[in-house]
């Protein structure tokens, strides 16, 4: 029995963990997906504007990944183009 692993409890005690973080963050991310709490406040709250970006956003990340580009810049491209929609409040720029 050389080959046993003793060690399989941290493996899956690290999964666990990397699982509930990941969980954890999804309610996060639809909520911002969605326009955040500035959205909440104004109205525009799931607004097909907002989907739009986030949703655009995603793609370009999905497709600069698929690609093995090093320079990842769909976050920054979002950013710029949510600064053209004019989503951006001016004291978060």
């Amino acid at each position: 029995m050389s080959g046993e692993r003793t060690d399989s409890p941290d493996v899956l005690f690290g999964l666990e963990v990397v699982t509930l973080i990941g969980l954890t963050l999804v309610r996060v991310g639809m909520i911002t997906m969605a326009g955040g709490p500035a959205a909440r406040a104004d109205g525009t709250f799931g607004s097909k504007q907002n989907l739009a970006l986030a949703g655009l956003v995603l793609i370009i990340i999905v497709v600069l990944n698929r690609s093995r580009n090093l320079f990842q810049s769909g976050i920054a491209t979002g950013g710029l183009i949510a600064i053209v929609l004019n989503l951006v409040l001016p004291g978060e720029r």
